[in-house]
C-alpha cells in the first residue's frame, strides 16, 4: 500500500492544486493520502473520499510533519509531497514503477517551474534573477550531483517529492525534529539513510512542478535563505561535514558593516525599475542581501 503524505502550512490554493494530482493516483486503488495540517490556528479543506484524511501536526515544523504523518500511515511505502508540488498519477507510476526494478531504495522524481510559471515570473525583475540563475529546476538548484539523462544514483534526495519504503524510515529514526524550518532537513535524514547502506536515485525525466507563485519574490526569498541558513549552522554543529560556511576576515567585516543598512537596501532594491535594462544592477542588489542575509541566519547576526 502507498501512503501519500502532504505537509501543509496555511497555503490553501496551493494544497488544492497539489491534492488533484494525489486524487488521480487514488484512482488505481491501494493508496491513501494523509494530509498534515501544521497550522495550529487554521484549517484545510480536502475532498471528501475514504481514503483522504486530515491530521494536525502535534508538533512543530516540517520535520515533526512529515514525521507525524509517517506515524499514521497504513503503507508500507511512503511518499512525501510538499505542498506547492503539482503531479498526476502518470508522475507517481513512474516512481512506483522505477522502485520495483530495483532492490528496494528511496527515489526522487525532477522537478521545474511549468511553462505558465516562467511566463509570469519572467514579468519581475526577481522572477528574471531566478532564471538568470536557473533556479527553476531541481537540477538548477542542486548543481554538485552528477546529473544524468537517465535514472541514477545520488548522494542525497531532497523531501519535495520523496519515495521511500516505510522500514527505512523508521529504521533510520525519521526526521530530525530540531530542524524546525525547512531546508537541510533533509539532507541530514540522507546522511542517516547512507550510513544505514540505504541507496537513493532520482530519475531526471520524471517532472513534477514546483509551483511557488508565493515565493517567487525578494522578500520572501530572504525569508527562506535566513532559516536556511540557520538550518545549515545547525547541521554544522551536529558534525555533518561540507556544511559550514567559511568567511574571510575581510567578507565578514564587509557584511558586517552592511547590517545597519539591510533596510536601505531592501527599499533601494524595490525602488529599481522593472526594466530589463536594469536587471543587471538588481541582480546586483539582490546577490548582496541573499549574502547579507545567508549571514545572518548563520551566525545569528541581528
Amino acid at each position: 500500500m502507498l501512503s501519500i503524505i502532504i505537509c501543509t502550512y496555511k497555503r490553501p490554493q496551493l494544497l488544492q492544486n497539489c491534492l488533484k494530482g494525489a486524487m488521480q493516483a487514488l484512482e488505481g486503488g491501494n493508496t491513501e493520502i494523509i494530509v498534515v495540517n501544521d497550522a495550529k490556528d487554521s484549517t484545510v479543506s480536502v475532498p471528501q473520499h475514504e481514503a483522504i484524511r486530515v491530521v494536525r501536526n502535534e508538533g512543530q515544523g516540517v520535520a515533526s510533519a512529515r514525521n507525524f504523518g509517517a506515524k499514521q500511515a497504513q503503507g508500507d511505502l511512503l511518499l512525501f509531497v510538499d505542498d506547492d508540488i503539482e503531479f498526476d498519477a502518470a508522475n507517481v507510476k513512474a516512481l512506483l514503477t522505477a522502485y520495483e526494478q530495483r532492490p528496494p531504495a528511496c527515489y526522487n522524481p525532477n522537478w521545474r517551474y511549468s511553462d505558465e510559471m516562467y511566463r509570469e515570473i519572467e514579468k519581475t525583475q526577481f522572477g528574471r534573477f531566478l532564471i538568470h540563475h536557473n533556479l527553476i529546476s531541481y537540477k538548477g538548484w542542486v548543481i554538485d550531483l552528477d546529473w544524468q539523462d537517465h535514472i541514477f544514483e545520488a548522494k542525497q534526495l531532497a523531501a519535495f517529492f520523496l519515495l521511500m519504503p516505510k522500514a527505512f524510515f523508521e529504521k533510520v529514526g525519521g526526521f530530525n525534529e530540531s530542524f524546525t524550518n525547512q531546508g537541510t532537513e533533509d539532507d541530514e535524514l540522507c546522511k542517516r539513510l547512507r550510513k544505514a547502506g540505504i541507496r537513493m536515485f532520482i530519475d531526471p525525466n520524471n517532472y513534477v512542478f514546483h509551483n511557488e507563485m508565493d515565493r517567487v519574490t525578494l522578500p520572501a526569498r530572504l525569508k527562506r535563505f535566513h532559516s536556511g541558513a540557520a538550518n545549515r549552522r545547525r547541521a554544522h554543529d551536529m558534525g555533518m561535514e561540507g556544511y559550514e560556511i567559511k568567511y574571510t576576515g575581510k567578507k565578514r567585516k564587509l557584511l558586517s558593516a552592511m547590517l545597519p543598512f539591510e533596510s536601505a537596501l531592501v527599499a533601494f532594491a524595490k525602488l529599481i525599475p522593472n526594466r530589463r535594462a536594469f536587471d543587471l544592477l538588481y541582480f546586483k542588489m539582490a546577490n548582496a542581501l541573499i549574502a547579507l542575509t545567508i549571514y545572518k541566519g548563520y551566525t545569528g547576526k541581528k
